[in-house]
């Protein structure tokens, strides 16, 4: 794997994708779509009859389409894993991991595992959001009521300060043109923001194995998406291994299904390295200088091997990466709140601050004072 990413990208409008950003399938929403998926596939339901039953009930409209052109595609003849690709509202994970369960015929259970983890997605970034409720309105009060007090207070304090032939402070005034300058140009923020954003997705487009580095080392947000990493390729390697699956085959698979492009490019050279007739646990090792599997899981790897329970030890490394997901989840939601509650009060603070220092300034610096 050269780092570069596929087409599968979805090619809209600008303006097109801030509307979708706001409008697209909710990790809850996507964990409900396969775990309808996994029910129906194991009660020996077409893949085509269980995608329209769902499709029906879908409240999010696009994926509603997507399902429904699915299911065309399948009656026209593609396959499941090509149709699933040809819909850009899944991330580029699930067509992999679909097409791993087709040759399987473990379909079942790759649904189910999708299922999962977007349910664990769906805990984080619930976790995160309840974390950051709190400060974001307090910012967003804060934010409006600069403004006001830029744009109503300050001006009578000028008056004042003119009136008695005082200089306005100089953080006063500083903060008011800045104020000033913010709202009096605000399209052409907008713009810049709109430009930064492109420049943005187009260096992770081009390098996202540079991006996938940055976001393992980010603090906080780094664990639990490695944690997760290792639950996702625990997991699936296990169903892979244990549908019958050649150990060099499903780790060609899972490099394709996992969503870091760090961990893709390693597996595939673990996989390579299996081809020229390494063991499994050396294979894993020769690759890991970048420490991208965890220690552990190659640890249940070595006894899978040992023991020939292969699947079972991978299901159990699976196991441990969830517990530890977990417990990082909540500490992770307890860190965020002081981390952002602690700019919040500095905000607050010095609002205050500006708030009585114009006046207390007049007063000690008129006659008498």
């Amino acid at each position: 794997m050269n780092c570069q990413k596929d087409g599968n990208a979805m090619k809209i409008p600008f303006i097109e994708q801030i509307i979708y950003f706001f409008t697209k399938p909710s990790k809850f929403e996507l964990f409900s779509l396969f775990s309808e998926l996994s029910a129906y596939t194991s009660g020996s339901v077409p893949i085509n009859q269980a995608l329209a039953a769902t499709a029906n009930y879908q409240s999010n409209k696009h994926l509603q389409a997507a399902l429904k052109d699915i299911e065309r595609d399948l009656i026209r003849g593609s396959d499941i894993s090509t149709a699933f690709y040809k819909q850009k509202i899944f991330d580029h994970s699930v067509a992999p991991s679909i097409k791993a369960g087709e040759m399987s015929a473990q379909l079942e259970k790759v649904f189910a595992n999708l299922a999962e983890n977007y349910w664990q997605q769906a805990e984080v970034q619930e976790k995160i959001d309840d974390a950051l409720r709190t400060p974001k309105m307090g910012f967003i009060i804060m934010f409006f009521g600069c403004i006001a007090f830029a744009k109503f207070a300050i001006p009578k304090y000028e008056a004042l300060y003119q009136k008695n032939n005082i200089e306005l402070p100089t953080l006063i005034t500083f903060f008011s043109r800045s104020v000033n300058f913010l709202t009096e140009n605000i399209v052409l923020l907008l713009l810049a923001t709109i430009l930064l954003c492109k420049l943005y997705k187009h260096f992770t487009d081009r390098n996202p194995c540079v991006v996938d580095k940055i976001l393992l080392k980010t603090p906080v947000f780094g664990q639990l998406y490695y944690t997760q990493l290792q639950q996702a390729f625990s997991q699936n390697l296990s169903v892979l291994v244990a549908s019958g699956l050649d150990i060099k085959r499903a780790t060609e698979l899972i490099a394709q299904m996992v969503a870091s492009p760090v961990m893709s490019r390693q597996l595939e050279k673990a996989a390579a390295a299996m081809s020229n007739g390494m063991d499994i646990t050396k294979a894993f090792q020769s690759i890991n200088t970048e420490k991208i599997i965890h220690p552990k899981t190659i640890s249940f790897i070595n006894s899978g091997e040992n023991t020939s329970r292969l699947d079972q030890m991978l299901k159990q490394a699976a196991q441990v990466h969830e517990a530890n997901l977990r417990l990082l989840a909540k500490k992770a939601e307890s860190r965020l709140t002081i981390a952002a509650l602690l700019p919040l009060v500095a905000l607050i603070l010095t609002f205050y601050y500006m708030s009585i220092m114009p006046a207390t300034n007049l007063l000690t610096q008129m006659p008498g004072g």
